[in-house]
């Protein structure tokens, strides 16, 4: 165990440092822009913010309207370059309320299958 936890300490390390030169690549960049270009930039961004903001509202909103809407429709559909994709529930089942089950009827383990194991990192477990 002690080698995964090496592992995750220089996993930790690395992101730091690659967080630390990403921070100093910024700040060169902006260092190397003029201060009459860096207004301009913020007269352009200041001209565009609120359309683009009240266009990304809007594709959101649709967005989910399409997706209700097949929904209720109950099949995938396509157009305008896009392909709304229907998935039908997901269908699961008690886990406890089966493992009691097989306890008196153990011919349902028959239909248990188990999955390969697998890790997700997570940052702050300390």
């Amino acid at each position: 165990m002690e080698h995964i936890i090496t592992m995750l300490r220089t996993l930790e390390r690395l992101e730091a440092q690659h967080t630390l030169r990403r921070t100093e690549y910024e700040q060169a960049k902006e260092a190397a822009i003029p201060e009459s270009v860096r207004a301009q930039l913020a007269a352009i961004d200041a001209a565009y913010q609120a359309d683009l903001e009240g266009m990304a509202l809007e594709i959101a909103q649709l967005e989910t309207e399409c997706k209700l809407a097949v929904c209720a429709y109950g099949q995938t559909v396509r157009g305008g370059g896009y392909t709304a994709t229907y998935t039908s529930g997901r269908v699961s089942w008690d886990n406890g309320f089966l493992k009691g089950y097989a306890a008196s009827n153990p011919e349902i383990l028959r239909g248990q299958k188990v999955g390969e194991p697998y890790v997700v990192l997570r940052k702050g477990g300390k």
